[in-house]
């Protein structure tokens, strides 16, 4: 309170915009002191509470979904890290579980399968909004010396339709180019959940093939393509002796950049060549552009629910992996803590041990060879019977070998010392 006096006592002596300063910090002060007189649940409380619901189903409940919301997210978003992704999700499925406490393999299978079935509900969603609110781009590029421009499709996005018209303008400055000289393709490519197909068809021109491409040439062609799809494409011009791109000027399916695939061709003919193509590789992902979109907004999700699906099923490859290597690891423990317990017994049944010469292990006093190298033992001699020399005993010397229960050096064939008391 004497604080908040201070304050607006300077308000009153100070003008703006300093008293406007002043102001804001006695508010700031006034907050502060009720806010720290007010009664609130220590953190001592917080966590009681916390460790209570831990123990409810809920808890796990509530765990499993938000990890799950986590994951579909990450999908779409992080999409480009691939393999690291999936290692990412994989490790994740069995790593968050095993932070709570779950230790139970069954469960752990559980968690894992109800993890992916929520992150492809959720990415599928994602993904399927992605493609119902994509708006159409027209495709233009320039390269040697012909310019496209305004390629579209049309219609971009009607559901249940199947004929679509592709339209592009060609012009160049160089006026000995003609329409005759060229040949204008646009790729179109249908994808599905497994697989891609991809066709190219010519588009034509109402134009005199002896007329020159320096006002513009447009070129267009009614295609048919799937219902219940989406698609994308591209535009292409080549050589006029280019009949099939596919035969004549393929991509080279062994590029490691759209660019190198898309425009980097090797043509069968001297006379053949690619000369332009939109939308540029370096300018769009992948070289396409998305249309026309046939499909409703339900076939979207579920076109983006079977992708993701088969999408899944490598992260839980890498959760089977891990959890297998935990359950190995986990059971090799416990039969060896088995065994030592044998071990134990079979030790205390016999009365005592003694040191394998050949390997060093500590062997029960029963055994007849040694359960680790399998080195035959001799007849104890700690069995024979002390000589008696007049009124002492003479006590059997050790086995050769042993001192003080220490492995001697090996030989062919292994001696035991006596026995521990």
């Amino acid at each position: 309170m004497a604080m908040t006096a201070v304050f607006m006592e300077a308000l009153e002596e100070t003008k703006p915009p300093a008293a406007a300063y002043i102001y804001v910090w006695a508010c700031v002060a006034r907050a502060a002191y009720v806010f720290s007189a007010a009664s609130f649940p220590t953190r001592v409380e917080l966590l009681e509470v916390f460790a209570r619901f831990r123990k409810t189903p809920w808890f796990r409940i509530l765990f499993v979904v938000l990890l799950g919301l986590i994951i579909g997210l990450a999908i779409p978003i992080a999409g480009g890290l691939g393999c690291v992704l999936i290692l990412a999700i994989g490790v994740a499925m069995f790593a968050m579980p095993y932070l709570i406490g779950e230790r139970r393999v069954r469960w752990m299978i559980v968690y894992a399968l109800l993890l992916a079935l929520i992150a492809v509900v959720v990415a599928a969603g994602l993904i399927a909004s992605n493609f119902g609110t994509t708006e159409e781009r027209g495709s233009s590029a320039s390269m040697n010396g012909l310019v496209l421009s305004d390629g579209r499709v049309d219609p971009y996005a009607l559901p249940g339709s199947s004929a679509v018209n592709y339209s592009i303008d060609v012009q160049s400055d160089n006026a000995s180019w003609r329409v005759g000289d060229i040949r204008v393709f646009v790729v179109v490519t249908n994808t599905e959940v497994f697989e891609e197909f991809t066709n190219w068809v010519e588009l034509r021109t109402a134009a005199d093939p002896t007329d020159n491409l320096t006002g513009g040439i447009s070129y267009s062609a009614i295609i048919q393509v799937p219902p219940s799809s989406i698609h994308r494409h591209r535009f292409e011009v080549f050589t006029n002796e280019v009949v099939d791109p596919v035969e004549h000027c393929p991509p080279d399916i062994n590029a490691t950049t759209w660019a190198q695939f898309w425009e980097q061709r090797t043509c069968v003919g001297t006379d053949m060549r690619l000369l332009a193509g939109a939308p540029r590789p370096t300018e769009v992902l992948g070289g396409q552009q998305y249309g026309p979109v046939t499909a409703t907004g339900g076939e979207l999700y579920a076109f983006a629910a079977a992708r993701q699906t088969v999408f899944m099923l490598f992260p839980l490859l890498t959760f089977f992996l891990v959890l297998l290597m935990y359950w190995w690891t986990r059971r090799a423990r416990e039969v060896r803590q088995k065994r030592e317990a044998r071990m134990g017994d079979a030790i205390q049944a016999a009365g005592g041990e003694f040191t394998c010469s050949n390997c060093g292990t500590d062997v029960p006093g029963a055994a007849v060879k040694c359960p680790k190298c399998g080195a035959v033992f001799d007849e104890p001699e700690a069995h024979i019977k002390p000589e008696k020399t007049g009124d002492a005993e003479k006590e059997p010397e050790p086995a050769k070998g042993k001192t003080e229960g220490k492995p001697a050096e090996r030989s062919e064939k292994s001696r035991r010392s006596p026995p521990r008391p």
